[in-house]
């Protein structure tokens, strides 16, 4: 006998001629070949790149994440150009920096805050 590959239709259409015990094995070997199958066509894991651009696409789409602006590239790129002392500099201006008021309180009146109502935040 034989052997050529044959539509699912024929071999459903042949295994109707063997003995119940031949139609299991047929259906076992026919379910160890497509697994393999399967197991070789799998889609690749997705890696964490592929996750990232993912979400990174799904945050531009709900409006959550922008590309940055003209104006703030070039604020980047002037923060690059500077020299690391400056740089330092600053950053420990900005952790010296006392607020009035406190941001804390800026964050509570900001929760309070009803449509219709005056809020104004004292000098």
């Amino acid at each position: 006998m034989s052997v050529r590959e044959a539509t699912l239709e024929e071999t459903i259409s042949l295994s109707r001629q063997l003995s119940p015990a031949e139609r299991l094995r047929l259906i076992s070997i026919l379910s160890d070949e497509l697994s393999r199958e399967v197991e070789t066509e799998a889609p690749p894991e997705p890696t964490v790149e592929d996750e990232e651009a993912q979400m990174l696409a799904e945050l531009r789409a709900a409006g959550l994440l922008m590309d940055p602006t003209p104006e703030m590239l070039a604020h980047a790129a002037a923060w690059d150009a500077l020299p690391e002392s400056e740089k330092q500099e600053a950053i420990e201006a900005l952790r010296s920096l006392k607020l009035e008021p406190p941001l804390s309180e800026i964050v509570i009146r900001a929760r309070e805050f009803r449509p219709g109502w005056e809020w104004i935040v004292e000098p």
